[in-house]
């Protein structure tokens, strides 16, 4: 996902921000330690995709959530992991295929995602 975000034509250039470790390291993307690097820019901005890879603490959900509050708040936030209040959740099973529950199942592989990626 963070290739086809970061080097697809379609993508009109988000920001990608990826927080946390053991995330891919697409080289279009942002690569923090920490949420609280990124917090400020939450409030304002021209937006683009966060993706945590963990589920965020109460305090963060709380900030999270004021934000997703504010109309104009332009921000799409994945989480891997679970995370409670998270409106949609994806699946990505080991037989390769991701699932939502809502839209149609969609095959993907690293192969795919790298090549994408690359592009």
């Amino acid at each position: 996902m963070a290739g086809e975000l970061t080097g697809n034509p379609w993508s009109d250039d988000p920001r990608v921000v990826m927080v946390g470790n053991g995330l891919p390291q697409p080289e279009q993307a942002e690569h923090l330690a920490g949420l609280e690097q990124v917090a400020p820019e939450l409030e304002v901005g021209r937006g683009g995709v966060l993706v945590l890879s963990h589920a965020p603490t109460a305090a963060q959900q709380d900030l999270l959530a004021t934000r997703f509050a504010a109309p104009e708040f332009s921000w799409v936030v994945i989480v891997l992991g679970a995370a409670p209040s998270a409106r949609w959740r994806f699946t990505a099973g080991d037989d390769g295929w991701l699932r939502s529950g809502f839209l149609p199942e969609v095959r993907y592989d690293e192969q795919t995602a790298v090549r994408r990626g690359g592009e």
